[in-house]
Parts: structure tokens; sequence; C-alpha cells
């Protein structure tokens, strides 16, 4: 998961979306199902399909703060969504990072990083789907 966090910090992307998205549509908890991965466009095998150790948990709250779990761990920070970008600033972090909204259908979400490397583009595609309350 570090390795997801590291490369989100260096990513830069603008965002396209299926559907209009207000920032309160993004607000509350999202459960991350998948991650892939791809070096020019060829996937590299390293993605995820479900299987962490423990659930990896966005939390989205609507006063601008978010807080990501996984496995035990937690990083807490600041989060915007404005003219279709979103952007994450971790706290013990001095530069934020944008993602790319690639589809958002309410109960899915989606969201793309892309950094240049040495190797390549490197592409990491994150699937999310929203935690239901419990009653």
């Amino acid at each position: 998961m570090k390795k997801l966090f590291a490369f989100l910090i260096a990513a830069v992307g603008l965002v396209a979306c299926e559907e209009s998205v207000d920032k309160s549509d993004l607000c509350g908890k999202w459960k991350v199902t998948s991650i892939s991965d791809a070096i020019d466009g060829v996937p590299d095998g390293e993605g995820y399909d479900g299987e962490f150790e423990g659930d990896v948990i966005y939390t989205f709250n609507e006063d601008g703060s978010y807080e990501i779990e996984d496995a035990g761990e937690q990083e807490y920070g600041m989060w915007a969504y404005l003219d279709s970008v979103l952007t994450m600033c971790p706290d013990e972090l001095i530069d934020s990072f944008v993602v790319k909204l690639v589809s958002y259908t309410g109960d899915t979400l989606i969201h793309q990083s892309d950094e240049d490397t040495e190797a390549g583009l490197v592409s990491e595609v994150v699937t999310l789907v929203r935690v239901k309350e419990q009653q």
C-alpha cells in the first residue's frame, strides 16, 4: 500500500468523468476493490484484485479532511474537488497530488494516476465502491 501512496504523490492528471460530480457526491466511505498497474499501456502484473491484508478504506469528509485506512495504518490529510479536479494533500507531506476521475456512477469511483518514469508512462487505476452505512 505504501507503493500506492508513494506513486500517487508523484502523480499528476486531469479529470474527465462520465457524469457531473459534485464534491458532496464523493463524501463518505469507499472501499478499494481493485488496483491495476501498466507501463506504457501494458499491464505489469503487479495489480490487486480484492486480496489486501484487510480492507483499504478511503473516507472523504464534508469538512475537506480525508482518511485512508490500510492494514491498521492510517493516512490523514485534506482533499478538494473543484472544477473536475480531485486533489489530495497528506498531512505529513508538503506536496499535494492530483488524480484523474475516470468514472463515477454513484456507487463506484474509478481514479487513475500517471507518472512519467525512466521505464515509461506508469499508470495506476484504482476502483472503489461506496461503503453502505449500516442501519
